[in-house]
């Protein structure tokens, strides 16, 4: 994608210090369940296990949204649930470098 700035922002493989997923609020807790969940009763049986760890795949993948960040300008850009990816603009110029990187 190409930022507003004229920057390209790459996301063409894993590990990227550029981009991040954002979890609403509002389906944080019911994350937080689903993966409790999947620890505390595990399945009896591979099959089971196999089902409890998709289920909490399938949640993470359905609550987040994608978000990148440009390099040059700062700017955040993140998917909105109409699939439509929106930019925003830091107030400040020089401290939001790097803010989906990791620890």
């Amino acid at each position: 994608m190409e930022c507003i700035c004229g920057h390209l922002i790459l996301d063409n493989h894993d590990h990227l210090s550029n981009k991040g997923h954002v979890i609403p609020d509002q389906l944080w807790l019911d994350l937080l369940d689903r993966i409790n969940s999947a620890i505390e009763r595990p399945g009896k049986t591979d099959k089971e296990r196999e089902t409890a760890c998709m289920a909490v795949r399938k949640k993470l993948n359905d609550s987040k949204r994608t978000a990148w960040q440009c390099d040059t300008c700062e700017r955040l850009y993140i998917d909105d649930t109409n699939g439509r990816t929106l930019a925003f603009e830091s107030a400040s110029t020089g401290v939001a470098t790097g803010i989906f990187r990791g620890f």
